[in-house]
């Protein structure tokens, strides 16, 4: 029998659990590929990154957190370029959040992000109110019983890694708090508080990305062998997987848990080594579960049930279209390719499409330098319905809050919610449901008539913005094609 160190449960960071698999003993649980038997049909899955945090002395009040994280971007030289010159200009040095800037005619945060939502800035930690009701207003995407709002029915919470100091409820300026980690787990936590509060079930999914344990920041990893790096990830699982059971808004299957990875980074995770790592999971949370992953060459279907490929950025550059509609079906077309092929020789599994309203990237390639944009338009985003295989009744949006690489849906100051009401009305379509342009009104004035309780004087502090709902009652009024980016670092992904 093997012992995995766990991260979590409230134990510290010396405790153990027996494991199989990766070592000596306990047999495996036995996992049944069946997912596509039980899966329900039209899924609608919104990616949330929230890396967001808001410190004491805020202008719009106290948030409790040690910075601005995401907000802030990274203090880091990795992010600048080599050649500073290859910028229009350095965005990494221009911003601060704690300060307001003239923005499309108003004064709005300085943040790291070309553009600003429309609701202002707030921590996703959940320790100030604040942020609590941005929760509540963002789980308002959620379709209920009868209002299909943005006709998502399952929240992905990316959660880089969680680290023991996390679970030891410990805050800044104790002893071993480690910002980020800290930042994740409350974010993480408080979603699943707050969707229980509302009476949610079956809605929240944690995103796991299973390179962070490579990731450089985690002291206890460094000089590590790989053996322990992996049983680090199996540990990790069990932890998220813990945690999920606890309440009833986590996103269950068949009555089984369900979790998504994003396995990529510098030292990849090989397949064997996933199947291997998910049968010690098993075995150590004592029940089975379903698992859904990022994967553009369908490899993944060896050891997971569900597939999606991301954005897929290198693959829209690697196709062309006359206009901006047909190059986004080539896109679609090519980037889902692959996983198709794949799911016809793997029995029971799922293919899920990937939905994002564009990407517009205020990092440029990560410290690069490089300009990368899909355009934020409607064309952009009805072109890959059209590309979506008729077999797949199931969607993956990319992202609510990505403002770094520009995949938001949350609405904006510029936009106010047009690329959120694209996508709603597109998956009504699609699932030959009602389309209804005021219900897609309504729904975008939640976060329009809300009013930024974090905003800049000019704006007034928490005035609310009906005008909006006058000035753009139909969500197919034009609008500006650039949107904002968002937070995340992602600089190891293969998009």
């Amino acid at each position: 029998m093997s012992f995995l160190v766990t991260r979590g449960l409230g134990l510290g960071a010396n405790n153990f659990i027996a494991s199989g698999g990766l070592g000596i003993g306990v047999a495996a649980s036995t996992h049944t590929f069946d997912l596509a038997t039980h899966w329900p049909a039209n899924t609608v899955i919104l990616n949330v990154v929230g890396w967001h945090a808001i410190p004491d002395g805020d202008p719009g009040g106290n948030g409790g957190d040690p910075d601005y994280g995401s907000w802030d971007a990274e203090n880091s030289p990795a992010w600048h370029a080599a050649d500073p010159d290859s910028y229009p200009y350095n965005p990494y040095v221009t911003h601060n959040p704690g300060k307001c800037t003239s923005y499309a005619g108003e004064q709005h945060r300085d943040i790291a992000s070309y553009f600003r939502p429309a609701a202002g800035i707030y921590s996703g930690t959940g320790r100030d109110t604040e942020s609590r009701n941005r929760k509540k207003l963002m789980l308002e995407t959620v379709r209920t019983d009868t209002d299909p709002r943005c006709r998502v029915t399952v929240v992905s919470i990316f959660v880089n890694y969680l680290g023991s100091t996390s679970y030891a409820g410990k805050n800044p300026g104790d002893s071993g708090y480690i910002s980020i980690d800290d930042t994740q787990y409350r974010n993480l936590i408080s979603f699943y508080e707050e969707a229980d509060a509302l009476g949610m079930t079956s809605v929240l999914m944690p995103q796991y990305m299973t390179s962070a344990p490579w990731q450089t920041w985690h002291i206890d990893f460094t000089g590590a062998s790989r053996a322990t790096r992996l049983a680090a990830v199996t540990t990790d699982i069990v932890n998220y997987l813990t945690i999920a059971n606890g309440y009833t808004s986590a996103f269950r299957v068949n009555g089984k848990l369900v979790i998504e990875f994003y396995p990529t980074g510098e030292a990849s995770i090989t397949v064997a080594e996933f199947t291997a790592i998910m049968d010690d999971a098993r075995t150590a949370f004592g029940s089975d579960f379903y698992t859904i992953v990022f994967d553009k060459t369908g490899n993944a279907y060896a050891w997971a049930d569900a597939m999606h490929p991301w954005i897929a950025y290198t693959e829209y550059t690697q196709t062309t279209g006359a206009t901006e509609r047909l190059h986004a079906e080539a896109w679609q077309l090519r980037a889902h390719a692959n996983i198709l092929l794949a799911q016809a020789t793997h029995t029971g599994r799922v293919a899920i499409a990937s939905l994002s309203p564009g990407f517009d990237d205020w990092v440029k390639d990560w410290g690069a330098g490089v300009e990368r944009l899909i355009p934020r338009t409607e064309d952009t985003v009805l072109g890959q319905f059209d590309g979506t295989d008729s077999s797949i009744d199931s969607f993956y949006i990319a992202t609510w809050d990505s403002y770094f690489e520009g995949t938001t849906i949350e609405p904006l100051v510029t936009t106010k919610g047009a690329e959120m009401g694209w996508i709603t009305e597109a998956l009504g379509n699609r699932f030959s449901e009602t389309v209804d342009a005021e219900k897609t009104q309504s729904l975008l004035n939640r976060w329009l008539d809300y009013g930024i309780a974090r905003g800049c004087a000019e704006v007034a502090f928490g005035h609310g913005r009906a005008h909006h709902s006058i000035e753009h009652k139909r969500i197919r009024s034009a609008a500006t094609n650039r949107g904002a980016l968002a937070g995340g670092s992602r600089s190891t992904f293969d998009l």
